[in-house]
C-alpha cells in the first residue's frame, strides 16, 4: 500500500521531518501522538506514542496489519528489505516491554478482573515475543 492511502485513512495529518502525524484512531486522541514513516523496504512504520499496538491502528481504519507491508517484488514501491541490526540494549528493552505486558495482565488476573479479548490477544503475542527471543539467545542467533 502507498502511504499516501493510509495517511488519507487518518484525522489531523501533518508533515514532521521526513514523516507524518496524525491522530491516533485506536483510542481517543486529544493531540497527535501516531507517527507514520515510509521505510526504505516499501513498508509503512506506525507507532503510537501512547502505546497502542500497529494492528489496532490499522484495525480502526479498516486495515489488515499486513496492508503495511509490500506484497511482492513486482509492486511498484517494493523495496528489498534491508536486514537491521539489532543491538543487545535494543533487545533487552524489547523484551522488558513485553515482560511488563505479561505482569500487567498476571496482576488483573490474581486481581481477580477479566481479560477482554484484546488484553488476552496482547498477553499471548507477549509470551510469544518473549519465547521467540529465547530462542535467539539458546540458539546465538542475536
Amino acid at each position: 500500500m502507498d502511504v499516501r492511502v493510509f495517511l488519507s485513512r487518518l484525522g489531523h495529518v501533518r508533515k514532521s521531518g521526513k514523516n507524518w502525524v496524525a491522530k491516533c484512531p485506536a483510542h481517543q486522541d486529544r493531540s497527535p501522538s501516531l507517527l507514520i514513516s515510509e521505510r526504505g523496504d516499501g513498508s509503512i512504520g506506525v507507532h503510537c506514542f501512547a502505546g497502542c499496538q500497529p494492528a489496532d491502528v490499522c484495525g480502526a481504519i479498516g486495515l489488515e496489519l499486513s496492508d503495511l507491508f509490500p506484497e511482492s517484488p513486482n509492486e511498484p514501491n517494493y523495496k528489498r528489505p534491508q536486514r537491521d541490526i539489532m543491538t543487545h540494549a535494543d533487545a533487552m528493552r524489547g523484551l522488558g516491554n513485553e515482560l511488563g505486558i505479561a505482569a500487567l495482565l498476571a496482576i488483573s488476573v490474581a486481581d481477580g478482573q477479566p481479560l477482554s479479548e484484546s488484553d488476552l490477544n496482547r498477553g499471548l503475542t507477549a509470551v510469544g515475543r518473549i519465547r521467540t527471543a529465547l530462542e535467539f539467545v539458546e540458539n546465538g542467533q542475536y
